[in-house]
Protein backbone atom coordinates (compact mmCIF):
# COMPACT_ATOMS: atom_id res chain seq x y z
CA UNK A 1 0.00 0.00 0.00
CA UNK A 2 2.78 2.40 0.95
CA UNK A 3 4.69 1.61 -2.25
CA UNK A 4 1.55 2.29 -4.34
CA UNK A 5 1.26 5.75 -2.78
CA UNK A 6 4.93 6.41 -3.37
CA UNK A 7 4.63 5.40 -7.03
CA UNK A 8 1.51 7.57 -7.48
CA UNK A 9 3.34 10.52 -5.90
CA UNK A 10 6.30 10.00 -8.22
CA UNK A 11 3.96 9.88 -11.24
CA UNK A 12 2.27 13.12 -10.09
CA UNK A 13 5.65 14.85 -9.75
CA UNK A 14 6.74 13.59 -13.16
CA UNK A 15 3.43 14.74 -14.66
CA UNK A 16 3.83 18.17 -13.08
CA UNK A 17 7.40 18.37 -14.37
CA UNK A 18 6.23 17.50 -17.89
CA UNK A 19 3.48 20.12 -17.71
CA UNK A 20 5.99 22.74 -16.56
CA UNK A 21 8.31 21.78 -19.45
CA UNK A 22 5.39 22.22 -21.86
CA UNK A 23 4.85 25.75 -20.52
CA UNK A 24 1.39 24.98 -19.16
CA UNK A 25 -0.19 26.44 -16.07
CA UNK A 26 -2.75 24.82 -13.80
CA UNK A 27 -6.18 26.42 -13.64
CA UNK A 28 -5.23 27.82 -10.20
CA UNK A 29 -2.12 29.55 -11.53
CA UNK A 30 -3.92 30.68 -14.68
CA UNK A 31 -6.69 32.28 -12.65
CA UNK A 32 -4.14 34.20 -10.56
CA UNK A 33 -2.20 35.36 -13.61
CA UNK A 34 -5.35 36.38 -15.52
CA UNK A 35 -7.24 37.61 -12.47
CA UNK A 36 -10.33 35.52 -13.27
CA UNK A 37 -11.87 32.75 -11.22
CA UNK A 38 -11.50 29.08 -12.11
CA UNK A 39 -15.29 29.08 -12.46
CA UNK A 40 -15.01 31.77 -15.16
CA UNK A 41 -12.36 29.76 -17.01
CA UNK A 42 -14.63 26.71 -16.92
CA UNK A 43 -17.55 28.84 -18.12
CA UNK A 44 -15.49 30.15 -21.04
CA UNK A 45 -14.81 26.52 -21.90
CA UNK A 46 -18.50 25.63 -21.58
CA UNK A 47 -19.60 28.38 -24.00
CA UNK A 48 -16.80 27.65 -26.46
CA UNK A 49 -14.64 30.74 -25.97
CA UNK A 50 -11.57 29.04 -24.50
CA UNK A 51 -10.43 25.44 -24.31
CA UNK A 52 -7.73 24.25 -21.94
CA UNK A 53 -4.57 23.22 -23.73
CA UNK A 54 -4.54 20.03 -21.77
CA UNK A 55 -6.85 18.14 -19.43
CA UNK A 56 -5.27 15.48 -17.25
CA UNK A 57 -7.15 12.27 -17.94
CA UNK A 58 -6.75 10.97 -14.43
CA UNK A 59 -7.40 14.05 -12.33
CA UNK A 60 -9.46 16.15 -14.74
CA UNK A 61 -7.20 19.15 -14.02
CA UNK A 62 -7.13 21.78 -16.71
CA UNK A 63 -3.91 23.36 -17.94
CA UNK A 64 -3.48 26.53 -19.96
CA UNK A 65 -0.65 27.90 -22.09
CA UNK A 66 0.55 31.49 -22.12
CA UNK A 67 -1.28 31.93 -25.44
CA UNK A 68 -4.55 30.75 -23.86
CA UNK A 69 -4.07 33.18 -20.99
CA UNK A 70 -3.54 35.95 -23.54
CA UNK A 71 -6.86 34.93 -25.09
CA UNK A 72 -8.48 35.28 -21.64
CA UNK A 73 -7.26 38.89 -21.57
CA UNK A 74 -8.75 39.50 -25.03
CA UNK A 75 -12.07 38.02 -23.86
CA UNK A 76 -12.04 40.28 -20.78
CA UNK A 77 -11.21 43.36 -22.89
CA UNK A 78 -14.02 42.65 -25.35
CA UNK A 79 -16.39 42.00 -22.47
CA UNK A 80 -15.41 45.35 -20.91
CA UNK A 81 -16.20 46.95 -24.28
CA UNK A 82 -19.77 45.57 -23.99
CA UNK A 83 -19.47 42.79 -26.53
CA UNK A 84 -21.76 39.86 -25.73
CA UNK A 85 -20.22 36.41 -25.28
CA UNK A 86 -21.72 35.44 -28.63
CA UNK A 87 -20.05 38.43 -30.31
CA UNK A 88 -16.77 37.64 -28.54
CA UNK A 89 -16.90 34.07 -29.86
CA UNK A 90 -17.54 35.42 -33.34
CA UNK A 91 -14.57 37.80 -33.07
CA UNK A 92 -12.22 35.13 -31.72
CA UNK A 93 -13.06 32.71 -34.52
CA UNK A 94 -13.30 35.26 -37.36
CA UNK A 95 -10.37 35.40 -39.76
CA UNK A 96 -11.82 37.85 -42.29
CA UNK A 97 -10.54 41.35 -41.46
CA UNK A 98 -13.39 42.98 -43.39
CA UNK A 99 -15.93 41.13 -41.24
CA UNK A 100 -14.03 42.07 -38.07
CA UNK A 101 -14.09 45.71 -39.16
CA UNK A 102 -17.87 45.43 -39.71
CA UNK A 103 -18.39 43.93 -36.25
CA UNK A 104 -16.46 46.77 -34.61
CA UNK A 105 -18.21 49.35 -36.78
CA UNK A 106 -21.58 47.99 -35.61
CA UNK A 107 -20.41 48.20 -31.99
CA UNK A 108 -19.29 51.82 -32.51
CA UNK A 109 -22.71 52.72 -33.96
CA UNK A 110 -24.47 50.94 -31.08
CA UNK A 111 -22.28 52.78 -28.57
CA UNK A 112 -23.10 56.12 -30.21
CA UNK A 113 -26.83 55.37 -29.96
CA UNK A 114 -26.39 54.50 -26.29
CA UNK A 115 -24.44 57.71 -25.65
CA UNK A 116 -27.12 59.75 -27.45
CA UNK A 117 -29.80 58.09 -25.34
CA UNK A 118 -27.98 58.99 -22.13
CA UNK A 119 -27.36 62.56 -23.32
CA UNK A 120 -31.10 62.97 -23.95
CA UNK A 121 -31.83 61.43 -20.57
CA UNK A 122 -29.37 63.80 -18.90
CA UNK A 123 -30.97 66.81 -20.62
CA UNK A 124 -34.41 65.69 -19.48
CA UNK A 125 -33.21 65.25 -15.89
CA UNK A 126 -31.55 68.67 -15.96
CA UNK A 127 -34.77 70.23 -17.21
CA UNK A 128 -36.73 68.64 -14.39
CA UNK A 129 -34.10 69.79 -11.91
CA UNK A 130 -34.43 73.35 -13.23
CA UNK A 131 -38.20 73.02 -13.01
CA UNK A 132 -37.91 72.22 -9.29
CA UNK A 133 -35.45 75.07 -8.76
CA UNK A 134 -37.93 77.40 -10.43
CA UNK A 135 -40.72 75.97 -8.28
CA UNK A 136 -38.74 76.71 -5.12
CA UNK A 137 -38.18 80.28 -6.31
CA UNK A 138 -41.89 80.72 -6.99
CA UNK A 139 -42.82 79.44 -3.55
CA UNK A 140 -40.30 81.76 -1.90
CA UNK A 141 -41.70 84.77 -3.77
CA UNK A 142 -45.35 84.49 -2.93
CA UNK A 143 -46.66 82.20 -5.61
CA UNK A 144 -45.98 84.34 -8.66
CA UNK A 145 -45.97 81.68 -11.32
CA UNK A 146 -45.35 81.70 -15.03
CA UNK A 147 -46.96 78.78 -16.85
CA UNK A 148 -44.09 76.58 -17.98
CA UNK A 149 -43.64 73.03 -19.08
CA UNK A 150 -40.53 71.24 -20.21
CA UNK A 151 -40.64 69.69 -23.69
CA UNK A 152 -37.55 67.80 -24.89
CA UNK A 153 -35.78 69.54 -27.77
CA UNK A 154 -36.28 66.64 -30.21
CA UNK A 155 -40.07 66.98 -29.88
CA UNK A 156 -40.45 70.51 -31.17
CA UNK A 157 -39.84 72.05 -34.55
CA UNK A 158 -39.86 75.79 -33.93
CA UNK A 159 -40.64 78.45 -31.39
CA UNK A 160 -42.87 81.35 -32.31
CA UNK A 161 -44.45 84.27 -30.56
CA UNK A 162 -47.95 85.40 -31.52
CA UNK A 163 -49.25 88.80 -30.63
CA UNK A 164 -52.79 90.04 -30.96
CA UNK A 165 -54.59 93.00 -29.50
CA UNK A 166 -57.26 91.05 -27.61
CA UNK A 167 -55.00 89.03 -25.33
CA UNK A 168 -51.55 89.18 -23.92
CA UNK A 169 -48.74 87.85 -26.06
CA UNK A 170 -48.52 84.07 -26.18
CA UNK A 171 -45.51 81.94 -26.92
CA UNK A 172 -46.12 78.49 -28.24
CA UNK A 173 -44.23 75.56 -29.65
CA UNK A 174 -45.30 73.61 -32.69
CA UNK A 175 -44.97 69.85 -32.31
CA UNK A 176 -43.31 67.74 -35.01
Amino acid sequence: MESDRRQAGQKDRKGAANIAKEGLYSIGKANKICNVSPRTLRYYEEVGLLNPDRIDERSGYRYYSAESMYQVQVIRYLSDESFSLEEIGQILHEEDLVRLREIFSEKIASTRRTIDYYHRREESLKAWYEFFVEGEWILRHGGLSPAARYIPRERYRCYRCRYDSTEKSTAYIEAN
